[in-house]
């Protein structure tokens, strides 16, 4: 039978308070907040971040509120972008077709195309 509170606090490595920054540092898919970036600092693995941000672990200590968690995103282009490149295109064009435009904007072809069709950016209005 265990003595204490809890028994198994005296071997965790890491205090509520780091856990909870570790927590709110971490940032999935962000170069400057990445697992590895965080693991470094605090002196764990990387799986030892994630783990801990998705909350498999140190359930007593609360999650920082996701509202003031910096969003990171993986697109490319803003949303000017897409609806300029909508406003823009031509089919089969040399200068404003698929291939130039994503030449121009330093995107695959394919994103244009996707922009141009509405599979990407739908929240973008399409010009009237």
């Amino acid at each position: 039978m265990p003595r204490g509170p809890n028994p198994v606090a005296r071997l965790r490595k890491l205090t509520d308070a780091q856990v909870y920054a570790i927590r709110s540092e971490y940032v999935p898919y962000c170069p400057e907040n990445n697992a590895t970036k965080v693991a470094k600092r605090h002196g764990i693995t990387p799986d030892s971040v994630r783990y801990l941000a998705g909350g498999n672990t140190y359930k007593n200590v609360p999650h920082p509120d996701k509202a003031s968690k910096p969003k990171f995103s993986l697109r490319k282009l803003t949303d000017d972008q897409a609806h300029a490149i909508r406003l823009r295109y031509v089919r089969a064009s040399h200068t404003h077709g698929i291939k130039a435009m994503a030449r121009q904007y330093d995107v695959n072809p394919d994103c244009i195309r996707d922009i141009v069709r509405g599979y990407r950016y739908k929240n973008v209005p399409f010009p009237k």
